[in-house]
């Protein structure tokens, strides 16, 4: 078997053409996976060369059409069975001719000239046209563009290797057939001027140049500067009577993708007029957001500006060996001026220096400063010099003794993102967008980390974009998989070792600890509590040394994030931490969580009771009232959660049941009732294995008013079933009939209003046993409600006052506000609307004091009805439209509301 593709497509067994066609579907099935280098690909990849820029349907279905297809014209093509969503060839390596070029390409790669030679004659031999010429497709461009840039590649190594064993005229022959083929490609022009200049001196290079120009062809910078190179020709005018003009600026990208913001910030503050006089500038940041990558690309822009040159040097400021000595800066940046100092000493290095530059207009480049101290020395006086400085570190003292302004540089947006990767990993975005977006968010948007990602795409490090994406989604691997394997500078965790070696002891051990806290953001209370200190302290220095290294953000006013990426380098800190010593760290957090959530909930339930004891001389909040309570909660909401989480993995159980069951009425009132399923789930496992019957039957009840205020109150009725088993297994009084209550209540709901009945008349005398008025409340309020729906509004108006009354004794707004309600409706129902109002417009008061939404607008649309009654319809309209906009805002359904504000008129 033989598949073709560097020429025309064609299949071929024993060197005859089989009908493997590209003007059939399946033939281009074939091309596509021939054109990769592992013979397989996703379905989506081969669906974007057969169908370019489609939306397929039954995409799966119909290239299985094509693989039966070829089972039949030639099975030896495909395996017995096509893997998941994946597309593949059987056949070996040798029987495709690009594998066989590519495999050849690879092995010249590592071998010397003379050897490679041999080698990359086998691999341009396999070539008989432009890839797949035959095949129209649009969708094999990129293919055919990647295909021929490695065709290039042979040519170029093949004829450098000619020239580098003394074969320069048969390396000139050679070089007539890629150039009849690519007359415009600069890379193997600048190749044959080589060979040139071997040949016939600077005057056969110049005559060469000369013959390019002529057929109007433009050449690039770098083509003119090799040229020019080659001929011995000297960059710029000398000027004796001045200092020589140094241009030092390293190899670099020359524009950036989504930096024009920071482009236009640094013209405005270094080459525009300053009225402070200060043209010094510290870029700092995250290590790799391309503080470096910017600094040089913005100089290479503004070359123009400086005259007098460029001063560059990389200070090494926190990489694995030491900083680079300012003497030695020093001694680099006078050697390329051509001056000698007066002396050698420091002193007289820097008197030099700064003498010569003081009547230039040139521009000093410091790259990767640790600190203030390193570039102090190297700053010019007063006069035209300009300064940028990059660097981890704020350098706050270079602010406040020489004026420098600031630039934090941030990460790039989702968008540049997404443009950065598909240039780096040469992919189009429009055809990849979903999984581009993972890439992206992987990477956290670093640019430093999205250019790995980009060489691994490129390389096919881990195979082709999807097959990428898969490798970096685990989190526990994903800082080991962003390196470039053998790049030192293309590796995420190097950058971070950097900064953290830089860090102090006390700095260290915070960082890791951040990472035990669960996150996504952390309070500042938090860290103190972390870091045994008191709570007062007002000040915190490792908080200090690790905001200004860029290695923590300060998203809110003293709450505090980990980039993802930070995170994940500060967990792999803290696995090498023992396990003793972590867990010591995560019962503080967790400790502090509980405590707080407690603290807080105790606010918002006054009569609750959980196995929660807050001990003397805690740091924990003492919320003044509902709101305060309500914001503590909505502040540390995602963080609670991520707790929960935490916990559950580690089997701290106590912390897991108690931190969602002080959560538990936060989330009612927020109508996040999803969160709590899922928090309450975890919390029932955990109790199982730490808690009392009577505390499971606790967790029971929360799950079932949980489901009955997502509408399943089915699913809520076994967990109230559930809750009374558990609470009569314990003989806990108190505990049953708070469960038979919460068990009543759904049964009326779901019109077993017998069994309900039952169960609320039998509370009723045990609740006046136990001295709780609550309890009783609600069974007055249930049995009220029963009478209502039988039309007894006697009865039931009976019951409801006597709620009424009982909730006013006790702190449960809550339930005075439910009791509110049904007294309200069974006063509508016996025609007493003004009353049926008036405790509507108090159950109100109510539920807008506790921030409970929902009922606050199922009340609303109560109220309504009772104004419409009064025949105050303008008052009953803007009750219906207030219940519309807390829907909207609960994203709840509002078509009903909206069609009775249109009956209204």
């Amino acid at each position: 078997m033989d598949i073709r593709v560097l020429g025309p497509f064609g299949v071929f067994r024993d060197g005859e053409p089989l009908k493997v066609s590209p003007a059939k579907m399946s033939g281009l099935y074939v091309a596509s996976l021939a054109m990769t280098v592992e013979l397989r690909a996703s379905h989506t990849y081969v669906a974007q060369r057969l169908w370019p820029g489609e939306s397929v349907d039954n995409m799966g279905g119909r290239l299985r059409q094509y693989v039966a297809e070829l089972r039949r014209t030639a099975p030896e093509l495909v395996p017995i069975r096509m893997g998941s969503q994946q597309c593949s060839l059987a056949v070996p390596r040798e029987a495709v001719d690009y594998l066989r070029f590519w495999d050849l390409l690879r092995i010249a790669r590592g071998q010397g000239a003379a050897e490679k030679i041999a080698t990359l004659q086998a691999a341009l031999d396999e070539w008989s046209g432009d890839p797949v010429e035959d095949i129209t497709s649009t969708g094999f461009d990129a293919d055919r563009a990647r295909l021929v840039g490695e065709w290039q590649s042979a040519w170029i190594l093949y004829l450098s290797a000619l020239l580098e064993t003394g074969r320069a005229m048969e390396a000139l022959e050679e070089t007539r057939e890629p150039l009849d083929r690519w007359p415009d490609n600069e890379r193997l022009f600048k190749v044959k001027l080589d060979v040139l200049q071997t040949l016939g001196g600077f005057t056969a290079v110049r005559d060469a140049m000369t013959e390019w120009e002529s057929f109007g062809k433009k050449p690039s910078t770098d083509l003119t500067a090799h040229c020019r190179n080659l001929l011995g020709v000297v960059h710029g005018p000398t000027r004796p009577s001045r200092p020589a003009v140094p241009h030092q600026l390293p190899a670099h990208r020359p524009t950036l993708v989504g930096r024009a913001a920071e482009y236009a910030a640094l013209d405005r503050l270094l080459l525009d007029d300053v009225p402070s006089g200060s043209r010094l500038v510290v870029l700092n940041g995250m290590p790799g957001v391309g503080k470096s990558a910017l600094i040089l690309s913005w100089a290479h822009k503004v070359d123009a500006h400086f005259e007098d040159g460029c001063l560059h040097f990389d200070l090494n400021g926190h990489a694995a060996t030491e900083p680079a000595p300012t003497e030695q800066v020093l001694a680099h940046f006078l050697n390329r001026l051509k001056v000698d100092p007066s002396t050698p000493s420091p002193d007289g290095m820097i008197e030099a220096y700064r003498s010569t530059v003081a009547s230039l207009n040139i521009l000093v480049v410091l790259d990767n400063a640790r600190n203030a101290e390193q570039v102090r020395p190297l700053l010019p006086g007063p006069g035209t010099c300009a300064v940028i400085v990059s660097s981890r570190n704020r350098l706050d003292s270079l602010v406040a003794y020489e004026g420098a302004q600031v630039m934090k540089i941030d990460r790039l947006s989702r968008n540049d993102s997404l443009r950065l990767l598909a240039e780096e990993g040469a992919f189009t975005l429009s055809a990849n967008a979903a999984v581009g977006d993972d890439l992206a968010d992987f990477c956290g948007d670093l640019p430093l980390a999205l250019v790995i990602v980009g060489a691994l795409v490129r390389n096919r490090d881990f195979g082709d974009l999807w097959q990428t994406r898969n490798a970096l989604r685990g989190i526990a691997t994903r800082l080991a998989n962003l390196q470039v394997a053998g790049c030192e500078d293309l590796n995420i965790e190097a950058a971070f070792t950097a900064s953290y070696r830089a860090l102090s002891g006390e700095a260290q051990r915070l960082l890791w600890h951040l990472a035990i806290h669960p996150g996504p953001t952390v309070s500042r209370a938090a860290i103190y509590v972390l870091e045994d200190r008191i709570a007062n302290e007002p000040r915190l220095p490792a908080l200090e040394e690790l905001q200004a290294a860029h290695l923590l953000e300060e998203p809110h006013n003293q709450r505090y994030k980990l980039h993802d990426l930070t995170r994940r380098f500060a967990e792999r800190r803290a696995d090498a931490q023992p396990d003793d010593e972590c867990r010591k760290v995560a019962v503080k957090v967790f400790d502090f969580l509980m405590h707080n959530s407690w603290s807080c909930d105790r606010v918002l339930v006054p009569g609750r009771i959980l196995p929660i004891d807050l001990p003397s001389g805690s740091a924990h909040v003492a919320p003044s009232g509902i709101a305060e309570a309500m914001a503590w909660f909505a502040a540390e909401y995602e963080t609670i959660l991520q707790a929960i989480d935490r916990a559950a993995e580690m089997d701290m159980h106590r912390h897991t049941w108690l931190l969602a069951m002080a959560l538990v009425t936060y989330q009612w009132r927020a109508n996040k009732y999803a969160d709590a399923a899922k928090t309450l789930g975890l919390a029932a496992e955990a109790a199982k294995e730490v808690a009392a019957s009577g505390e499971r039957a606790m967790v029971e009840r929360m799950l079932g008013g949980t489901y009955r205020g997502m509408g399943n109150r089915q699913t809520a009725k076994w967990h109230a079933k559930r809750a009374v088993g558990f609470a009569q297994e314990a003989g806990d009084l108190r505990a049953t009939v708070l469960s038979q209550n919460a068990l009543a209540i759904l049964c009326r709901e779901t019109g077993d209003l017998i069994e309900a009945r039952m169960l609320f008349s039998g509370t009723l005398p045990s609740f006046r046993q136990l001295g709780d008025p609550l309890g009783e409340a609600v069974a007055l309020n249930g049995l009220g409600c029963i009478h209502l729906s039988h039309g007894e509004h006697e009865e039931a108006l009976s019951h409801c006052d006597a709620a009424v009354r009982l909730f006013a004794t006790t702190s449960d707004i809550n339930g005075h506000a439910n009791a509110l309600v049904n007294r309200g409706r069974t006063r509508f129902a016996r025609g007493e609307y003004n009353s049926a109002a008036a405790d509507l417009a108090a159950a109100l008061a109510g539920y807008q004091k506790l921030s409970y939404p929902r009922n606050e607008a199922n009340t609303l649309l109560e109220f309504a009805d009772s104004l419409v009654a009064l025949q105050r319809t303008d008052e009953a309209r803007e009750m219906l439209m207030r219940a519309e906009s807390l829907f909207n805002e609960l994203r709840e359904s509002t078509d009903e509301v909206a069609d009775r504000i249109r009956r209204l008129g």
